[in-house]
Parts: C-alpha cells; sequence; structure tokens
C-alpha cells in the first residue's frame, strides 16, 4: 500500500525520464501525472465507500423486511394454532398466564394426581414431578 501523498514520487521512480527533458521538467510532468493518479484513486476510493454504504443500507432494508414478514405471520396466526398442555387451561387463558401462575397450576394438578394415586405424602417427589410439568 502507498500513501496517496507519496504517489508523485512512487510513480516517478517507477516512469523512465524522457532524455530530451531537463531534470526539473520531468519532476513536473511526474508531479501532475502522480495528482491525476491520486486524483483517479480518492475517486475510486468514494466509489467504493458509496458502494459500502449502499450495501449496508440494503442489509439493513433486508433485515427490516424479514423481521416485518415475522411480525405479520405471528399476527396473522389464529390464536386456536396455540395449544396448550396444561389442563383445564385454553389456549387464551394460558398466553395470558404469568410464571407464578403456571407454577401454581402444575402444582394443583400434580398435587390432585399424586393424591389420587395415595402418593401425596411424598412432598419431594411431588415437587419434583410438578416442576416437570
Amino acid at each position: 500500500p502507498v500513501d496517496v501523498e507519496e504517489l508523485p514520487e512512487v510513480i516517478a521512480e517507477q516512469q523512465p525520464l524522457p532524455e530530451v527533458c531537463s531534470p526539473g521538467r520531468a519532476k513536473s510532468s511526474a508531479d501532475s501525472a502522480g495528482t491525476e493518479v491520486a486524483g483517479r484513486g480518492s475517486a475510486q476510493l468514494e466509489q467504493r465507500r458509496a458502494e459500502q454504504q449502499r450495501q449496508r443500507e440494503d442489509v439493513d432494508r433486508q433485515l427490516r423486511n424479514e423481521q416485518d414478514r415475522k411480525r405479520r405471520r405471528r399476527a396473522a396466526a389464529p390464536a386456536a394454532a396455540v395449544s396448550c398442555v396444561v389442563p383445564g387451561v385454553g389456549a387464551t387463558e394460558f398466553l395470558g398466564m404469568s410464571k407464578q401462575d403456571l407454577w401454581q397450576k402444575a402444582w394443583d394438578v400434580t398435587w390432585r394426581e399424586a393424591d389420587a394415586l395415595g402418593e401425596s405424602g411424598d412432598h419431594d417427589g411431588v415437587y419434583k414431578k410438578a416442576r416437570k410439568t
């Protein structure tokens, strides 16, 4: 990589000096050639930056579109599509329950099942089953 400010000197080193020109004239033509190349390099750099910015904007736009599609899909999904595995609780009610409500319901259901089987005295066992529920 060459610094843009050093470009005229690099070009002057790479281009042979014409024999009919004096060293001073050759230097000025190398300077003008270097300025021209530096100008082209600067323009290319700006083009590259503009292209990168366009690419970033395209990616951002694609992400926003995907998020919007997902939101619309979720909003369009009927509530009946949500199934609830908690006995005695509907899907709509289930979606509105807090974690504490869910735990209480799991405990109640597990305790009733254990009591029906005569295992309600095993508090630790009932607790473990309720946690799995």
